[in-house]
C-alpha cells in the first residue's frame, strides 16, 4: 500500500518544497520499509476502504464528519477498528462516533484564535498523528496543509481517512 497520494509530488509545485519532494518521498519510502508484523493488517485495512465509494466531508462540532449515503458504516467501523487505537479525534463515520483517546476538539478550541485566519496558509503539523488537526486546518480554508508523523499506525490512520473523502482537502 502506498501512505502517498498520487498527487504527494504535485501538492509541492507552487511552493519552494518541490525542490526537496522528491527526496522527501524517497526518504519516507525507505524508513516505511520496516520489519512490522502488522503492516499486513493495516494495509488490508486501506486496500478495504480504497474500495468503497467516497464519501463527503463536514465538520459538525466537536465532529470531523465523514459521510456516504451509499457506505456501508459497519462494515467501514470494522476496518477503522483495526487501526487502534486512535488517539486523536473525533471523527464520526455517518452516524457511527470513531472512538478515539484524546478529544482534539477541546484543544482545537484553545488554538484556533491563534492560528487564524488559515485561508490561503501553507500548514506544516509536526507530529501529526493521525491528521486530525492536519485536516481541521485543510477544512478551515488552508491553501496546503502538510502533516509529518513518524510513526507508522498514525499514518495508516490518516491515510485511511483521505481515503474515505470525496473532495480532495489540500491535506
Amino acid at each position: 500500500v502506498n501512505l502517498f497520494f498520487d498527487n504527494f509530488l504535485t501538492f509541492f509545485d507552487d511552493s519552494l518544497l518541490n525542490v526537496i519532494s522528491k527526496k522527501c518521498l524517497e526518504l519516507s519510502n525507505q524508513a516505511y520499509q520496516v520489519n512490522n508484523g502488522n503492516i499486513p493488517k493495516w494495509s488490508q485495512v486501506i486496500e478495504t476502504i480504497d474500495a468503497l465509494p467516497k464519501c463527503k466531508v463536514a465538520l459538525k462540532q466537536p465532529y470531523i464528519c465523514i459521510n456516504g449515503d451509499s457506505i456501508d458504516s459497519e462494515l467501514l467501523m470494522d476496518s477503522l477498528q483495526k487501526l487502534k487505537p486512535w488517539r486523536k479525534g473525533p471523527f464520526m463515520i455517518n452516524d457511527l462516533a470513531l472512538e478515539s483517546e484524546w478529544n482534539g476538539d477541546m484543544k482545537w478550541q484553545r488554538i484556533t484564535k491563534h492560528i487564524r485566519p488559515l485561508i490561503n496558509k501553507r500548514v506544516l503539523d509536526v507530529g501529526a498523528g493521525n491528521g486530525y488537526f492536519t485536516l481541521r486546518m485543510a477544512m478551515e480554508g488552508a491553501k496546503r496543509a502538510l502533516g509529518i508523523e513518524p510513526f507508522l499506525l498514525f499514518n495508516y490512520q490518516f491515510r485511511a481517512i483521505k481515503s474515505m473523502i470525496e473532495s480532495p482537502l489540500n491535506a
